[in-house]
């Protein structure tokens, strides 16, 4: 409609515009999970490197058989298991290398253990660790 158009532009102006389509379009935070936008707890993810709740995701596969993101054929087999520390005082997700807080701004990356033959799993660091490492 007219109106969605005008909103959109508005948002590329940087003009704000309805607040419904610009709640739509901000990022979910690092700690929450994609599908529930709320923190996670048992951190999961997709082939994509989305983060979920292992709970939430886990439901939505078994129920509708498909990856909430893509729409494409997803099986509970197809979740990425991701071990991560958490500060036991702030309770932030941390890299276990450097201790730095990941959040939103931190780029991070999982690398996946092939190891594991019955779980897909992956470990979960800065990129600045990898770096380094």
């Amino acid at each position: 409609s007219s109106r969605e158009h005008r909103d959109l532009q508005s948002i590329r102006a940087g003009n704000g515009g309805n607040s419904s389509v610009s709640a739509a379009s901000s990022r979910i935070p690092f700690s929450h999970c994609n599908l529930t936008l709320q923190p996670y707890t048992a951190p999961v993810c997709n082939s994509q490197g989305i983060l979920f709740d292992k709970h939430a995701l886990t439901g939505f596969v078994w129920k509708h058989k498909k990856d909430p993101v893509t729409g494409e054929s997803m099986s509970v087999a197809d979740i990425i298991t991701l071990h991560m520390v958490q500060d036991e005082e702030t309770k932030d997700w941390q890299c276990p290398i450097l201790q730095k807080s990941l959040g939103d701004h931190i780029k991070v990356v999982a690398i996946l253990n092939k190891a594991s033959k019955q779980n897909k799993e992956a470990y979960v660091y800065s990129y600045e660790a990898y770096q380094e490492l």
